[in-house]
């Protein structure tokens, strides 16, 4: 079902846009509280069932105080670290070399995914290029390259 990917992306596209404290529907919570919830749910099996098992509630309520400690913009170094260990696996299927270039950073901003004699590269922020290296098409980034090898990229299949 396509569904599950799609509602990812939509939800982590507002996470993004509103910030870590805005409101939202639940009474008391702030977007930030509603991220480390939905993290301990899908990633923590053990701190899971905290959510709803009152005895077990510190498992999840330590887990959750965990994600969000963590700073929202320290996200994109992490993506980036992880883009430069799954890149060649993600273009490993390209006819066409695939460069990544971070859009905002100066120092070490690319990470050649695939090396080839026509090559592609592909710009943007660390969260777009993780969704264009797994195929989304939503991905906002910027593709150089000569038209052919362009789209010969676009209709590969990308990911793990």
């Amino acid at each position: 079902m396509r569904l599950v990917p799609g509602e990812r992306a939509a939800i982590c596209d507002l996470f993004e846009a509103t910030g870590p404290d805005a409101p939202t529907v639940l009474p008391g919570w702030r977007a930030g509280e509603l991220l480390a919830h939905l993290l301990v749910r899908e990633r923590q099996p053990l701190a899971a069932p905290g959510i709803l098992v009152p005895a077990l509630a510190r498992f999840a309520e330590s887990a959750m105080d965990t994600y969000k400690k963590v700073p929202w913009p320290d996200r994109d170094e992490a993506l980036w670290s992880a883009l430069r260990l799954a890149a060649r696996l993600m273009y490993r299927h390209s006819p066409v070399g695939v460069r990544l270039r971070h859009a905002t950073r100066a120092r070490g901003a690319e990470i050649n995914a695939r090396s080839g004699p026509r090559q592609v590269t592909v710009v943007g922020t660390p969260g777009e290029l993780v969704l264009h290296g797994f195929g989304r098409e939503l991905a906002q980034v910027d593709l150089d390259g000569a038209p052919a090898d362009i789209e010969a990229l676009q209709a590969t299949s990308r990911g793990i």
